[in-house]
């Protein structure tokens, strides 16, 4: 009688699967938050370059309510 000896061996087995799959699923949204935050930043330091040449506060002013990146 195999399942005397180990009666648990399914659920163990079932939960080293589920640790592994959010495991993977961490790691996924790790790494999606960190290409979201590469562009965030890329795009932020577009719109602070462009801001800042701007040659009036209308300009900017326009800028800052058309271009992405503005908060």
């Amino acid at each position: 009688m195999n399942l005397i000896a180990s009666p648990f061996e399914s659920i163990e087995h079932a939960v080293i699967w589920l640790l592994i799959i959010f495991s993977v699923a961490t790691w996924g949204l790790f790494l999606l938050k960190g290409v979201q935050f590469s562009r965030l930043k890329n795009q932020d330091r577009r719109f602070l370059k462009q801001f800042w040449a701007a040659t009036s506060l209308d300009s900017a002013a326009e800028l800052a309510s058309t271009a992405p990146g503005a908060a």
